[in-house]
């Protein structure tokens, strides 16, 4: 990623274009969605789809859940 930064014009730290720099491949335990993918989710329209309507409020009501939960930790 950050060497496409860098084919951008964007400005990235010197230490990149070092030989020995490599950008470590580490597993996830944990993945995020962004405020505009939730956004997106909670705004699609599914043509009255029930099925899912009521799977897209569970799963906005889990990402509440578990955020408030995450809150009060």
């Amino acid at each position: 990623m950050a060497r496409d930064a860098m084919l951008q014009g964007l400005p990235v730290h010197e230490h990149i274009n070092h030989p020995k720099f490599f950008a470590p491949k580490v597993k996830a335990d944990s993945i995020y969605l962004r405020d505009e993918q939730i956004n997106k989710i909670y705004n699609h329209d599914y043509k009255g789809v029930v099925r899912l309507e009521n799977a897209r409020d569970l799963f906005i009501i889990g990402l509440i859940m578990t955020l408030l939960e995450n809150w009060r930790l």
